[in-house]
């Protein structure tokens, strides 16, 4: 039957079709009147306690049952939480994490949706939540600060790097660069880890402090990969000496990778300072008012020596030097440079506009002294040594008892003293010379004789007489 049938038959016995055409159009209007009438009701009926949770929402992630909330918390509890500190990555779960929840406030919060009385804001929250859907975070109570702070004590032994100075690879000749450091702070840590978890977030960053390394000297601005002066000098290996020895190392620890920037001064004594037992010296032979005694810190000399010729080939200024009172077995006359704490110094003075590098190696018998930086203005440098006069020894005696009458024992080698002129021939990279020139005295060395006044005894043997000082050319040149 046709659709135009059914509108044109009576809906009510009796009545025309016309009639039944005015009914029809009627019955919107009593619809909406129904609606209008009943929509109150309905909606306070939506506001009821028990009423079904809003379609669309969720509790962290996980659709949530009106009835019972306890799978969608366990659900959130158990999701993964990614905590990051600077490049240190950590997984865990808020359970893990002693997250607490408040069951009934979070149900509160769920049913308050849509709900607040406002009839008009309600419909327009429902179908917000109904089209788009709605996240909502369970309400969190409390989060367990020993758990935090367990997590971020474990991070923080992945992050904390503590920040390395520049410092000098002098047996690379390079300069390592600084390192910046990094550290997580427990309590800053734990504060931020707590926070992010009342706000519910998944994705933690926990804020690491960068640590800026110091570099006061400036090494990263150095270059030591040339070597301006190198001199070396042997020392004996033996027993008897191992106390001088150890003396050679203490004091080349103190020297060595001490930098001298553009025009600064040098000094021996500054730097090494005191040199006592109570500094970690130990007692060796000293040369003390032309003699051999024992003394503390037995060795410095040769420290001082070596380095002042390792300065003198690297072409720094020689500001102050003295020579020894008895020329040296291990230099030539001329380099070396005694020092007396705190009256006898070796001062030199860096004239370059670059800062340079004290190296210092006491090893296998060797003394090493470099000076480290870029490469030095001079092709060649040259050392010229003549001797101007040479001065006899005098010969002491001394009375022994412990020595057979008759007897004599040399107890001091007699030694020749000179005098000498020193010249430093600098040979620019253009080819212009410069020629210094310096007198030098070495007193001679009185011989002292130890005369027998002692009984004759049988088992006596007089020990070996000491071989003379060697006899120094005239002159001598050497160069780097």
């Amino acid at each position: 039957m046709q659709f135009a049938d059914k509108i044109a038959r009576p809906l009510v016995p009796g009545l025309t079709s016309r009639r039944a055409l005015r009914a029809l159009a009627l019955l919107p209007s009593l619809v909406t009147a129904a609606l209008l009438v009943a929509a109150p009701f309905l909606y306070l009926g939506s506001l009821a306690e028990d009423a079904p949770l809003l379609p669309g929402l969720q509790l962290g992630g996980v659709t949530p049952s009106t009835g019972n909330l306890s799978p969608a918390v366990a659900a959130y509890l158990d999701q993964t939480v990614a905590i990051t500190a600077g490049e240190q990555r950590l997984e865990t779960t808020r359970r893990a994490l002693g997250t607490k929840l408040d069951l009934e406030a979070t149900r509160r919060t769920l049913q308050r949706l849509g709900r607040r009385g406002l009839p008009l804001d309600d419909l327009f929250q429902r179908l917000r939540i109904m089209l788009f859907g709605l996240d909502i975070s369970p309400v969190i109570v409390a989060v367990d600060p020993s758990a935090s702070a367990k997590l971020v004590r474990q991070l923080k032994t992945r992050v904390d790097r503590p920040a390395i100075a520049a410092h000098l690879d002098l047996s690379a000749g390079r300069v390592i660069r600084s390192l910046p450091g990094r550290r997580l702070g427990v309590f800053d840590g734990v504060a931020a880890l707590q926070a992010a978890l009342l706000l519910g977030q998944r994705q933690i960053d926990l804020p690491v402090e960068q640590l800026k390394a110091e570099d006061p000297m400036r090494l990263e601005q150095i270059e030591i990969g040339h070597v301006l002066g190198r001199f070396e000098t042997i020392y004996s290996l033996k027993q008897p000496d191992r106390d001088r020895a150890h003396n050679l190392k203490v004091g080349a620890a103190r020297l060595d990778g001490h930098v001298i920037g553009p025009g600064e001064r040098f000094s021996f004594n500054e730097v090494v300072g005191a040199r006592t037992l109570e500094d970690g010296y130990r007692t060796a032979a000293v040369i003390s008012q032309g003699e051999l005694v024992d003394g503390p810190a037995g060795g410095a000399c040769q420290l001082s020596s070596t380095l002042f010729a390792a300065a003198f080939f690297a072409g720094l200024e020689l500001d102050s030097s003295r020579p020894h009172s008895i020329p040296s077995g291990y230099i030539k006359m001329g380099l070396d440079a005694t020092v007396v704490y705190p009256s006898v110094d070796l001062v030199v003075r860096n004239p370059f506009p670059f800062a340079v590098v004290v190296h210092m190696r006491v090893s296998r018998g060797k003394v090493i002294a470099e000076i480290r930086g870029r490469q030095r203005p001079f092709k060649r440098v040259f050392f010229e040594r003549q001797i101007k006069q040479r001065l006899p020894f005098e010969e002491v005696y001394r009375d022994d008892l412990t020595i057979p009458r008759g007897q004599q024992e040399i107890a001091q080698r007699g030694i020749a003293g000179y005098v000498i002129e020193r010249r430093r021939i600098l040979i620019a990279l253009d080819g212009t010379r410069r020629v210094e020139r310096r007198e030098l005295r070495y007193p001679p060395t009185v011989q002292i004789v130890r005369r027998g006044k002692g009984p004759a005894r049988a088992d006596y043997s007089p020990p070996a007489r000491p071989a003379p000082y060697g006899n120094p050319p005239e002159t001598l040149r050497l160069s780097q």
